[in-house]
C-alpha cells in the first residue's frame, strides 16, 4: 500500500511539472532572499538557460544583471504582505515584464516562498 502511495505521488509530481513546463510564461518559485528554488522551461528559454541553471541564483541578477532587486519587487512585497502583488518592470535590455507574485503560506500562515 505505501508503494502504491509513493509510486503515485511520483507520478503526480511528474504531471505537475508537465504542466508547470507547459505554460510559456515565467514561472519561479523563490525564497525570501530572492533566490530561485524552482523554475519553468519558460523562465529558463527566456534566458536561453535550462531550468537547472537558474536555482540557487538570484532573481534580479538572472533577468536584471544586478546585485540589488528592482525598486519595485513584488516578490519581497508579497513576502511582506503575504498577498499577491503585481508590477511593470523594465530590463537593462529593454525588456517590460509585468510580473505578479503569489504567496505560498503554510498553515501557521508564514509565507514560505513567492511564486513569480
Amino acid at each position: 500500500m505505501l508503494w502504491d502511495n509513493e509510486l503515485r505521488l511520483q507520478q503526480l509530481m511528474l504531471e505537475f511539472r508537465a504542466l508547470l513546463d507547459a505554460i510559456p510564461d515565467n514561472l519561479t518559485l523563490q525564497s525570501r532572499d530572492l533566490t530561485v528554488r524552482w523554475a519553468n522551461r519558460g523562465a529558463a528559454n527566456g534566458l536561453a538557460r535550462e531550468p537547472a541553471e537558474l536555482v540557487g541564483r538570484r532573481c534580479h541578477e538572472l533577468w536584471h544583471g544586478s546585485d540589488e532587486p528592482c525598486s519595485k519587487c513584488p516578490v519581497q512585497r508579497a513576502f511582506r504582505s503575504k498577498r499577491a502583488e503585481s508590477d511593470v518592470v523594465t530590463t537593462p535590455d529593454g525588456r517590460i515584464w509585468a510580473l505578479r507574485a503569489v504567496p505560498i503560506v503554510d498553515a501557521r500562515g508564514e509565507v514560505t516562498g513567492v511564486v513569480e
